[in-house]
Formats: structure tokens, C-alpha cells, sequence
């Protein structure tokens, strides 16, 4: 009896705590509408304008698509058949006041034979997106999951006008046309896959990769392993050391190198191995400096074969000295 009064107490307690992350009311189901159309962006062909996409949701993710074929309308002074294609896909939330977030990133982006996508920014207090795309009479079509209440700005036209009659700051501009391409905006916001896969190859793109470790304030290395590590070969980039043999070399007399190595307990030019402890050891730079140290004592040998070589002389014209001095006297 007491066992079944304690499994019916675990099992109200257990519904009790899924009912408290059950669904509020019941689900519903909605239709998603897409929103069509398409756009000319007039003026100069080498001028890129401003095209704004008005008032989309604030707390969730519009996916916006912004499109042409290569061979539509264009100016013909850049192709009579090859205009430029463009696919864009941007996914973007306006921000607002009182909403979740603003953020956008370009999901996808390919441009072919002509550029004809310069820029992107949030406008209009973030309740507009603003795109620069190329003039010249080029048609674009788009695709929303919101009305785009879409407006092309071509001298600084006002895309909101303030309704406070006390805040007339609060009229927004589209902002300027460019002829440059803000490559550095693009990049920060265009999403790439951590991993691409090129032929037989893989590529990772993105951050640092860390392994047998579970986290690192700031990494310093592109690839950090807790253990060993084996290879059947190593290349390191080095920079040599051939500039010891370079005229004008200052190479350390052999007596301050056993004053240094005495006081310091460690080569010149080399870091202590408490350091190396601390800090590791740089295979490209340690090999350089070991290097730097081997092509050094091949100076000091050779000075020592020359030194050598003079008192071999020196030794040989004593002996013959002596001999002379021998028979003298015999």
C-alpha cells in the first residue's frame, strides 16, 4: 500500500511539471503569403541606388530576395546581351522600439558578368531596409514573406516623413546614390558555411577549432590540441637564417658568447627555457634560431681552421728553424 501511495504521488508530480511547458492554447494553422513584384532602378549604370523595403515585422526573420537574369533589361553600353545577373538573398528582422532584435546577413549572394549589388544597411529608425543596387534602367524582381512598400531614392529623397509636428528631426532621408561598392559591409554580413567542400578537399573558413578542449577566453592559434600529435611530415614556413653570411654580420666574439652563456644560462638570440615552459615554442622560429646558431658556428669553425691552419705554419717554419740551428752546431 505504501509503494503504490508513493508511485501516485511521483506520478501527479510528474504531470503537474509537464503541465506547466505545455502549449499555451491550441495550435493554429496560417497560410504564408510570398510577396512578389518587380522594380527598374533608372539613372546612371555606373551609379548604384538606394532601394528601400518599408515596415516588416520586427520580431521575426524576413527572408528577402532580390533577383535578375543576365540577360534582362540593362543599359546597353555595358552588354547588349550580358547585363548581369544577381541572386540575393538577405535574411533581416527590422528592429523598431519595443521589439526582439535588428540584424541582417546575406544567406546568399552570386553576381555574374556585371556587379549590380553595392550595399546594405538598416534605415528609416530600423523600420526600413535599405538596398544599393545598379542604374541604368536595370529591372529587378524580388520576392518577401512581408509587403515591401518598396520606394528607389535617387537624390536623397525622404523615404518617412515625421507625423510630429514637434520632432521634424525624425524625417528620414534615403541617403546618397554611390559609385563604389562597400565590399567590407558585404563580407562582414555574408553568412559562409564553416565548412566548404572544394574537390577531394575541406575547408574550414571560420574561427579557431579546438581539440580536448572545452573552451579558451581568446584562442590564439587556428588550431590548439590538448595531447599529441602525430604526422608522417611537417612543413613550417621559415624565413631562414642565410643573413648571417650576409657582409656586415655581427658575429659575436667567441669570449662574450661564454660571458653571456655563464651569466644567463641560455644562447643569445634564444629564449630561456623557463619561457619556452610558459609559452611554448614556435617550430618556425626555433628552427630559424637554430639555424641562425648552426650557420654561426660554421663562422667559428672556419675562423678556427684559418687560426688553426697559421699555427700549423707558424709550427712548421719553427721545426724548420730548429733543424737549421741543429746542424750549426753539429
Amino acid at each position: 500500500m505504501k509503494t503504490k501511495l508513493i508511485f501516485l504521488i511521483t506520478l501527479i508530480s510528474t504531470v503537474s511539471f509537464v503541465a506547466k511547458g505545455q502549449l499555451q492554447g491550441s495550435e493554429t494553422s496560417e497560410n504564408h503569403s510570398l510577396y512578389k513584384g518587380t522594380f527598374v532602378v533608372n539613372g546612371d549604370k555606373d551609379t548604384f541606388y538606394p532601394v528601400i523595403f518599408k515596415y516588416g515585422n520586427q520580431d521575426r526573420i524576413n527572408h528577402l530576395r532580390i533577383f535578375r537574369a543576365y540577360y534582362e533589361a540593362g543599359p546597353n553600353e555595358l552588354s547588349p546581351t550580358h547585363k548581369g545577373g544577381l541572386t540575393l538573398e538577405i535574411d533581416l528582422n527590422y528592429g523598431n522600439w519595443g521589439g526582439s532584435t535588428y540584424n541582417w546577413r546575406i544567406s546568399d549572394l552570386r553576381q555574374t558578368y556585371h556587379e549590380t549589388f553595392a550595399d546594405a544597411t538598416h534605415s528609416m529608425h530600423c523600420m526600413g531596409f535599405t538596398i544599393w543596387l545598379r542604374g541604368g534602367g536595370f529591372v529587378y524582381h524580388y520576392e518577401s514573406d512581408y509587403p515591401s512598400s518598396l520606394q528607389v531614392a535617387y537624390n536623397n529623397d525622404i523615404i518617412y516623413n515625421s507625423s510630429d509636428p514637434n520632432h521634424p528631426e525624425y524625417t528620414v532621408k534615403a541617403g546618397n546614390p554611390t559609385t563604389t561598392i562597400n565590399r567590407d559591409n558585404i563580407n562582414n554580413h555574408l553568412l559562409t558555411p564553416s565548412f566548404i567542400k572544394q574537390g577531394n578537399d575541406i575547408l574550414y573558413t571560420q574561427g579557431n577549432i579546438l581539440i580536448g578542449k572545452t573552451s579558451q577566453a581568446n584562442p590564439a592559434y587556428k588550431l590548439d590540441v590538448a595531447g599529441k600529435v602525430r604526422a608522417d611530415e611537417i612543413t613550417v614556413n621559415t624565413s631562414g637564417a642565410d643573413f648571417v653570411f650576409e657582409k656586415g654580420y655581427n658575429l659575436r666574439p667567441l669570449n662574450e658568447v661564454e660571458v653571456f652563456v655563464k651569466e644567463n644560462k641560455h644562447l643569445p638570440d634564444v629564449a630561456p627555457a623557463t619561457e619556452m615552459q610558459t609559452n611554448g615554442v614556435s617550430i618556425g622560429e626555433m628552427n630559424a634560431k637554430l639555424l641562425q646558431k648552426v650557420e654561426e658556428l660554421t663562422l667559428y669553425v672556419i675562423e678556427l681552421n684559418k687560426a688553426n691552419r697559421r699555427c700549423n705554419e707558424k709550427i712548421k717554419q719553427l721545426r724548420l728553424h730548429l733543424n737549421k740551428v741543429s746542424k750549426r752546431r753539429n
